[in-house]
């Protein structure tokens, strides 16, 4: 019986334990908007990127049949960003809505520092409950108001709505900050 030097026994069994390994799954890749000057360092799940063009950056439910959509808006850069004025106007604009009821607004922390999250709904033109959440926070850069929108027909558990979209907000950090 020939026996193999130990270097071979090792090398051979490093290489069988590489190649039997389960390949491990690093999750989405993030996906960058340079012209908002954000990232989403992973899609919350239950979401995924319906349009990212430009300063276009919309989210929809992945799964079938939930409907609604979010949409990632940056302001234009200003000195003192007004978070609360902020929800005040989204307040005055769901009021304005058919049957607008406004159902209230939080302040929270979080990974951007402040930030207020905003609710209410209406009856749409074709007869439709909807409901809309607001979050708004600081951008990245300092500078400009994010605003992070999702619009859906009302139903089911509000608080799972506006949790997932702080969820977006954890996973958003500045990217190439935009210009002008």
């Amino acid at each position: 019986m020939r026996w193999l030097p130990p270097v071979l026994i090792v090398a051979a069994a490093i290489g069988l334990s590489t190649a039997c390994a389960p390949s491990v799954d690093t999750g989405p890749s993030p996906v960058d908007n340079p012209a908002l000057g954000l990232r989403i360092a992973r899609v919350p799940d239950g979401f995924e990127i319906s349009r990212n063009e430009g300063s276009d950056l919309v989210l929809e439910p992945a799964a079938d049949g939930v409907g609604g959509r979010v949409v990632v808006r940056v302001g234009p850069r200003e000195t003192g960003v007004n978070l609360v004025a902020a929800v005040q106007a989204h307040r005055a604009e769901i009021e304005a809505r058919p049957q607008g009821t406004y159902h209230g607004a939080r302040e929270l922390q979080g990974p951007l520092g402040t930030a207020f999250y905003s609710r209410g709904g209406w009856i749409d033109d074709d007869g439709t409950a909807m409901e809309e959440t607001l979050v708004t926070a600081i951008h990245p850069s300092g500078d400009r108001r994010l605003d992070i929108v999702y619009t859906y027909p009302a139903g089911g558990d509000p608080g799972e709505r506006v949790t997932a979209v702080l969820d977006l907000l954890a996973e958003i950090e500045g990217v190439n900050p935009p210009t002008g």
